[in-house]
């Protein structure tokens, strides 16, 4: 079509409309939802998200989101109403890390803040480390065994501490303290605890394999206590 293209927008869509046919242009068809519809889609986005969820069906997380009204985010009401039934029933640590694990990436993809998102992945982090020392006390005898297994559970967010530390500079000890603050924030806790699973981390990130029990007298005194409720357990059932 040869159209004179000069004028003002308003001149060049009416000379457009007036000599084109639009059955002649060929362009593909964009839906365009109503507010309707933008309404409809945010009210019904959770169904994407827990479609083939390992931690509650879809006909769970849909009965849920039937129930509650007036509240925005019905993805993160799902994840905090699942976070309080499981403390409630007193399930494992492994679980819950599941959730807020989950509960996490979603916080990345929609972009929530920073400080909330640090404050969960430190506490899924927490519970994991807890639980791995835990496993550790009746799986290995050997020290190194056990070091090299508590660096497992924080291959998960492995790269997030990467970050913080090498890009955004975090300080060991500014880290040391956010992290004690989070975990205080969702359950009572010990300071040299806290810092010891930080030490923990920061030996797996800087590749530092001189680190024994003898440098995390906390988590070692745990170790042993465990070991020795286990071998009280063993003798008093030992027929």
């Amino acid at each position: 079509y040869k159209l004179k293209l000069s004028g003002n927008k308003p001149e060049l869509i009416e000379r457009i409309k007036t000599n084109i046919d639009e059955n002649a242009i060929k362009l593909p068809q964009v839906y365009v939802p109503t507010s309707k519809g933008n309404k409809i889609i945010g009210e019904t986005e959770y169904i994407l998200h827990f479609y083939n969820s390992p931690i509650i069906s879809l006909g769970s997380a849909h009965k849920m989101a039937k129930e509650v009204l007036n509240i925005d985010d019905k993805i993160e009401y799902i994840y905090f109403y699942l976070l309080q039934q499981n403390q409630k029933s007193n399930n494992s640590d492994h679980r819950t890390a599941n959730i807020i694990n989950s509960l996490v990436l979603y916080y990345k993809k929609t972009n929530k803040d920073k400080d909330v998102i640090r404050k969960y992945t430190n506490y899924a982090t927490y519970l994991s480390v807890t639980q791995g020392i835990h496993s550790a006390a009746f799986l290995y005898s050997s020290e190194e065994n056990i070091i090299d297994r508590l660096f497992i559970y924080f291959n998960y967010h492995l790269e997030y501490y990467e970050n913080m530390l090498f890009i955004d500079t975090v300080s060991r000890r500014l880290f040391k303290n956010l992290f004690y603050e989070d975990i205080k924030s969702f359950e009572d806790t010990d300071k040299n605890f806290c810092d010891e699973i930080c030490e923990l981390l920061f030996a797996q990130i800087y590749n530092n394999r001189n680190i024994t029990l003898n440098n995390l007298p906390t988590i070692n005194y745990v170790l042993e206590k465990i070991k020795k409720e286990n071998e009280i357990r063993m003798t008093k059932y030992d027929f």
